[in-house]
């Protein structure tokens, strides 16, 4: 994917939880983006949010650990694997 590919798919997906703040997929597909970026905070941030709309997303649960061990926040990794 290209900058210009990442923009676009960004601004679709604020858009979206713009009009539905509870689209637990759309929070999780930004995380998903940002964490392709290497921006692991950013995306720590929309996994939450998406665990926020949905507390039994499991997905966002594995990608919050994961970004965190980026982090090297290995004790949150270790919670979010948990739940």
């Amino acid at each position: 994917m290209n900058q210009g590919d990442w923009m676009k798919a960004q601004k679709a997906l604020t858009n979206a939880v713009s009009i539905r703040p509870k689209y637990a997929a759309a929070w999780y597909m930004q995380g998903q983006l940002w964490e392709k970026q290497g921006k692991y905070t950013k995306a720590i941030e929309q996994y939450t949010q998406a665990l926020q709309a949905n507390d039994r997303y499991k997905e966002a649960y594995y990608a919050r650990g994961m970004a965190r061990i980026q982090l090297g926040e290995l004790a949150e990794a270790l919670e979010d694997f948990s739940t």
